[in-house]
């Protein structure tokens, strides 16, 4: 049974045009992710930080609460299996949260096109 879904786009001009883009990240970020933003070229960072902010906000509606409570930002990791397909990881309380609601499974998606992220998130029971 589905919990909930949420999907998210964010323009990654946004994120290219960022006056820190290395601040964003240590907001947005879990250490994990952080550790692989900051290994890459500076050209990727602003499409890896749009995939994982646009990521976590559909993740943080499929819950149905936005950023807030138990979903926030640094609870919520995002990290790629073997063939690239993202996998979502629940931190801390958030892990907690979801066995309180029942939530037993859950699957997330991106696409990007050139301007452009869209993620998908679905919630089980």
């Amino acid at each position: 049974m589905i919990y909930g879904i949420g999907t998210d786009i964010v323009e990654v001009s946004r994120f290219k045009n960022m006056k820190s883009i290395d601040a964003f990240a240590n907001k947005c970020l879990t250490s994990e992710e952080l550790n692989y933003f900051n290994n890459l070229e500076d050209s990727k960072k602003p499409i890896y930080l749009a995939k994982q902010f646009s990521i976590k906000e559909a993740i943080s509606k499929a819950f149905g609460t936005g950023i807030r409570q138990e979903v926030l930002l640094s609870n919520i990791s995002v990290a790629r299996d073997d063939l690239g397909k993202p996998v979502f990881i629940p931190l801390n309380n958030l892990k907690d949260k979801m066995n309180d609601l029942g939530i037993s499974a859950s699957h997330v998606s991106l696409a990007d096109e050139k301007n452009y992220v869209v993620a998908f998130a679905i919630l089980e029971r």
